[in-house]
């Protein structure tokens, strides 16, 4: 009966450490399991965020730069991804501009309206006649070739305006166009100008103290002829040459490269 008793107690206290060594070995199991687990979760965290890396930048056939990611984090990718190399970088210039550009700092703007002349505006609190002048996108550009960007805003149509910022006196300063005024603005800074079916050309900006000239490199005109009735001439240089050398002038000029563009909001479909 003891004897009994003994092979009983014997075969609990085996069956309990197999109990205990079959715990064990699952947890073991259960911690190799997580651990594997979160290896594979890190390899594809690596995976997806090398996908996400490559597909923040988006070019359509507008040559737009579009992110799915704040204003501030498209302007700062902008700036440090995307700026032509010839610019000379300068923080504090490209600080001034961001803060404009964010709508966290006033620029002085003439808005050609003479109670509104020269005033201080944040982008996204224009009006002119009424109208919100929306902004659409912008680049930063070398408008008169010295190496150091401007930035160039374009509006939306109904506002059909463009916005050319710099800095000057330790504060940035704005430039209005109207489309006509500035269109099919290019990546070295040249851009058309119309004033009508004769009067089309290119141009060049130039600054002096607060305000800005502008040259042709490229466009028509008329003159009288000698019968006193208007004819179209051709310049290039501010020469005139035959209609056969402008227009092979004009084309190589409306073929240049076109600058990156960054939009200031993205559409539904993009985000």
């Amino acid at each position: 009966m003891l004897m009994g008793r003994c092979i009983v107690k014997k075969t609990y206290i085996i069956l309990g450490v197999l109990v205990i060594l079959i715990a064990y070995k699952a947890n073991i199991i259960k911690f190799i399991s997580i651990e594997d687990s979160t290896l594979r979760d890190s390899e594809d965290g690596v995976k997806v965020n090398e996908i996400n890396e490559k597909s923040i930048e988006v070019h359509n056939e507008n040559n737009t730069v579009q992110f799915n990611d704040s204003l501030s984090k498209r302007l700062n990718y902008y700036i440090e991804n995307q700026l032509d190399s010839k610019y000379t970088f300068d923080a504090e210039l490209y600080r001034l501009y961001s803060q404009v550009l964010l709508s966290e700092k006033t620029f002085s703007l003439d808005l050609e309206i003479e109670e509104e002349s020269k005033k201080e505006y944040y982008l996204n609190n224009i009006f002119c006649y009424e109208i919100k002048l929306m902004p659409k996108h912008f680049s930063f550009i070398d408008m008169d070739n010295d190496n150091v960007p401007e930035v160039v805003i374009e509006g939306d149509e109904i506002g059909g305006f463009v916005f050319v910022l710099r800095k000057y006196d330790g504060r940035i300063i704005g430039h209005k166009f109207s489309f006509r005024q500035m269109n099919n603005i290019k990546k070295d800074g040249s851009y058309c100008a119309s004033g009508g079916a004769a009067y089309n050309g290119y141009y060049q900006l130039s600054f002096k103290d607060d305000s800005y000239l502008q040259y042709a490199i490229v466009r028509m005109d008329t003159e009288e002829d000698s019968k006193g009735e208007l004819m179209a001439i051709y310049l290039i240089d501010e020469k005139k040459v035959e209609k056969e050398a402008f227009w092979e002038f004009w084309k190589v000029q409306e073929n240049k490269e076109e600058p990156i563009w960054v939009e200031f909001e993205l559409n539904k479909k993009d985000e």
